[in-house]
């Protein structure tokens, strides 16, 4: 059986259960971004793994179905995916599989299916070399064999896909956070040069101003260098957010990946939202100190000499007044920003712990479930292997009787005494030897009527014909019932297994929204509070 053969969408007409996979291009354009497609285009590829349907993309891209074909016809044009087709539904008449032109040209990028050698040949001189197996052993030995190796092929193409996205994601991350340390120092920089510009506008003025507006600069200063620590906690709570928001989406990954795609794009939103809103922030804080400096110089030019000792003493009581309650309002925000820390710390340590747990256990139950799928194949085959033994036996011992009723038959129309001939004597030590044998229940065999008794020996040995041939009926019957129970235990069995492991993967989904609708709540709530921290400090002054 040959591998999966590749088809452009051109090639013939998709139907709702047309399957694709990835070429080696479209993994490139996953890695690299480099903005060919447009937004759905390319949410449709990252969605394409080998295993979805076009039924399963309508469903998981909410594109329309229309459309959704269009989308897939240009990404196949453009050699980024690949339709593929099973060796049954592509078949000729013949029962042969075509091979694909130019060789391993139709291969998948990703398939490995070719690095398996067919099965080799079992080696002459044992039982079945001696005897010619019937047609349904042939046609089941290869069955096995070829579901054998289509299944290595597909854990190969899994494996390799898998760490595929691996990488891509952990490059991903490392781009990201290369793009957010080129923009805060973009932002440093700007903001440096833009108080050193403010500086100098101010050491200019303070030639031709008093003490007050000496005064009226520090204090501007001081605003800056607070703006400057409240843009700073903010950018260290959004990382904060960030970093756990990756570690999450990384656990989360190996239990759905098909919604690892929207959750980043709806993360980065959340992050240009945040950005949006501290940078809003921000320009209202530049805004207001400039006011506030406007304020200051008109008040310092309407000063007179008079007044001046008393306004710099009225100013100097309002800064320390002002200073103990941003000391004591700084300590407040610090402990309260310690807790909500720790509280996080700690959902999210039982969270990744639960999910350890959860991983655990489902390995778990994969393991039992393949022991027994083992366990059932060998019991499968030693079951053929004993019917196919009874069969043999089944049809000598019909022979054997047979011919020792044409025999007899014989023996009384020429009117002599039948004798026991050598072949008779074989046959019936045969049939007592292989007493153990199992005869199919419904073989339905009788041995016929042997005539009028012609001694004693031939009548033991009629008997024990007899004897031989309903100990084998019985014992099938019971063998027959015994695989009965055996298969009626085993479905209980795997249902209550996949029962259990359903039951166990929504427990574990459920934990981990629950998680992060906790960690988004409490980082909205946080930004609001200091927000309208802002903004009562900025009232009061």
């Amino acid at each position: 059986m040959r591998p999966l053969a590749p088809l452009r969408c051109s090639d013939r007409a998709m139907d709702k259960s047309t399957i694709f996979s990835k070429s080696g291009k479209g993994l490139l354009e996953i890695k690299s971004k480099s903005n060919r497609l447009s937004k759905d285009e390319f949410r449709v590829l990252n969605l394409v793994d080998g295993r979805v349907s076009l039924q399963d993309l309508v469903e998981k891209s909410r594109v329309p179905l229309p459309d959704l074909r269009k989308i897939l016809g240009v990404l196949s044009d453009g050699g980024f995916i690949k339709e593929l087709t099973t060796p049954a539904s592509a078949a000729p008449a013949g029962g042969q599989t075509p091979r694909p032109a130019g060789g391993d040209a139709g291969v998948d990028d990703l398939d490995f299916t070719q690095l398996l050698g067919p099965a080799k040949p079992s080696k002459p001189g044992g039982a079945e070399a001696r005897q010619p197996l019937p047609p349904a052993e042939g046609k089941t030995s290869e069955a096995d064999a070829t579901k054998a190796r289509d299944e290595a092929a597909r854990l190969a193409r899994e494996e390799t896909e898998r760490r595929a996205r691996e990488k891509l994601d952990a490059e991903n991350r490392a781009k990201l956070e290369a793009e957010r340390k080129a923009r805060e120092e973009m932002e440093k920089r700007a903001k440096e040069d833009a108080e050193r510009k403010l500086r100098e506008k101010l050491e200019a003025e303070a030639r031709a101003k008093e003490e007050a507006e000496r005064r009226a600069r520090e204090e501007g200063e001081k605003r800056a260098r607070e703006k400057e620590e409240i843009e700073r906690r903010v950018r260290e709570q959004v990382e904060v957010e960030v970093r756990m928001t990756a570690e999450a989406e990384r656990k989360a990954r190996e239990e759905a990946e098909r919604r690892a795609q929207e959750e980043t794009e709806r993360r980065a939103r959340e992050q240009a939202e945040l950005q949006a809103r501290a940078e809003a922030e921000r320009k209202a804080l530049e805004e207001a100190e400039r006011r506030a400096q406007a304020e200051s110089d008109r008040r310092a030019r309407e000063e007179a000499d008079r007044r001046a000792r008393e306004e710099a003493e009225r100013k100097a009581r309002e800064d320390a007044e002002r200073q103990e309650r941003e000391e004591a309002e700084r300590r407040a925000r610090e402990e309260a920003e310690k807790r909500a820390q720790e509280e996080i710390e700690r959902e999210v340590r039982e969270k990744l712990e639960a999910e350890a747990r959860a991983k655990e256990e489902a390995e778990r139950q994969a393991k039992l479930e393949a022991e027994n799928r083992a366990r059932q194949d060998a019991e499968r085959q030693a079951r053929e292997e004993a019917t196919r033994e009874e069969v043999r036996l089944e049809e000598e011992i019909r022979r054997r009787v047979e011919e020792e009723l044409k025999r007899r038959e014989e023996a009384v129309r020429t009117g002599g005494a039948p004798e026991l001939t050598d072949t008779t004597r074989s046959s019936s030590a045969l049939d007592l030897d292989t007493g153990t044998s199992h005869a199919p229940a419904s073989s339905g065999f009788e041995p016929a009527p042997l005539g009028p008794p012609r001694g004693e020996a031939e009548a033991n040995k009629d008997a024990m014909i007899r004897k031989a041939l309903e100990e084998q009926a019985r014992r099938a019957r019971l063998e027959e019932e015994a695989r009965a129970a055996m298969e009626r235990a085993e479905i209980q069995a795997r249902e209550k297994a996949d029962g259990e492991a359903r039951a166990l993967a929504e427990a574990v989904e459920r934990a981990r929204r629950e998680a992060e609708q906790r960690a988004r709540d409490e980082a909205v709530r946080r930004l609001q509070e200091e927000k309208e921290r802002r903004a009562q400090t900025q009232r009061r002054k």
